[in-house]
């Protein structure tokens, strides 16, 4: 009797959340709009990669500012990569799999590295950083376990998925953290790399490899790595908005929930939850207002994207029941995706991108400015097809 009691609790609870998240989204309406943002972004997206496979990384509004494709980062072809695979995964539209392909060839050939014996990783060519030096990056490296995994015994062989899987490992440190740059002309780890979001990205490409190679180091090494991020910020009065440790820990749960413990799931969850809580109580929330879903202190949609694409991994960490902790990140949600919707271009030669920054139109601004920024249009993607499948 009591078991059936709390089923019931359970499917009421979902009916109000599913409720709730309708009333939100206005469904059809929204939903309708916002395909209309996935079909203009994979048009944009579509024009950034070139025969070669290699991802335009920057373009600008503006036509007389043109970036070419010179300016590059293997993390921002990582990035493409992975949006097209979600359209692929979530959605079922798979119009864009054969430039995934060529942009996923293109990474392999040229940035997928072998050193010393038994390890491969992704390594910036020397012009890239500047100064003359090689460096394996263990963010990069666990973006392209993320989006070749996919690919394993097509493209790309188990043995080297694996050995990209042992470098980012070696680079962890007893307490989880990982470092995140290897210098293959020094053979030395570069301390002190301002790299950011590095920690996610390793861990999300490890749990990703483990869904094709569910090898136990793997999903321990990530359960590690973002336990011990949690626990690091667990003190902290103001806790660094990290998205893809919000991404990886959606993943975490979903593999290893049932094996985490009582206090880590509160840990992690609670975690999460501080970081949403940095769009929830900052977000613009006045419909009159044209930058309604951004942040009162930062409208650039650049900004704005991945913040959004977070969102949606903490929604997805939260117990269904727990009503008091998902509305207001549901809503913040779809104040977002509304955000990221108004700001996409809708006409023109750059038709499916977004600027950098909301005031790019207002005169005296800088160029960068009107600047759009492939990555950032790979996230605000991400959080339309993320967004539709909340509703499959």
């Amino acid at each position: 009797m009591i078991i059936a009691i709390f089923i019931l609790l359970i499917v009421i609870f979902a009916i109000v959340t599913a409720i709730d998240a309708r009333n939100f989204t206005h469904t059809k309406n929204h939903q309708r709009k916002v395909n209309n943002s996935i079909d203009f972004g994979i048009e944009y997206l579509s024009s950034c990669i070139l025969s070669s496979g290699r991802v335009v990384c920057y373009k600008n509004i503006k036509k007389d500012i043109n970036y070419g494709s010179q300016l590059f980062s293997p993390i921002e072809q990582c990035c493409m990569i992975y949006s097209l695979l979600l359209l692929e995964q979530l959605l079922g539209i798979d119009d864009l799999k054969e430039k995934r392909i060529l942009a996923s060839k293109y990474l392999i050939k040229d940035y997928i590295k072998k050193f010393e014996k038994r390890k491969f990783a992704v390594v910036s060519r020397s012009n890239e950083d500047g100064d003359g030096s090689r460096l394996a990056r263990v963010g990069a490296s666990g973006m392209a376990l993320v989006t070749l995994s996919d690919l394993c015994g097509k493209e790309i062989s188990l043995d080297k998925l694996t050995k990209i899987a042992d470098f980012i490992i070696s680079m962890q440190l007893p307490g989880g953290w990982f470092n995140s740059v290897y210098d293959l002309n020094s053979k030395s780890v570069v301390q002190n790399m301002e790299e950011m979001n590095y920690q996610g990205q390793a861990a999300l490409g490890l749990l990703t490899l483990y869904e094709k190679y569910p090898h136990p180091k793997y999903i321990k090494a990530a359960r590690k790595a973002l336990l011990c991020l949690a626990y690091s910020m667990k003190e902290k009065q103001e806790v660094p908005y990290d998205y893809w440790a919000m991404i990886a820990s959606e993943k975490l749960f979903h593999h290893t929930k049932g094996r985490l413990t009582p206090d880590e799931i509160e840990l992690l969850q609670n975690y999460l939850i501080r970081m949403a809580r940095e769009v929830v109580n900052n977000q613009i929330k006045d419909s009159d207002n044209p930058l309604c879903g951004g942040l009162r202190y930062d409208t650039r949609p650049a900004v704005i994207a991945p913040m959004v694409e977070g969102l949606i991994s903490v929604l997805n960490c939260i117990e269904i029941e727990n009503v008091d902790a998902r509305m207001p990140i549901m809503r913040a949600i779809y104040l977002g995706t509304n955000f990221l919707r108004h700001q996409q271009m809708q006409t023109g030669r750059m038709k499916g991108g977004l600027p950098y920054a909301s005031d790019w139109r207002q005169t005296g601004v800088p160029d960068d400015a009107s600047m759009i920024k492939t990555e950032a249009v790979c996230h605000a993607f991400n959080v339309w097809v993320k967004f539709q499948a909340l509703f499959k």
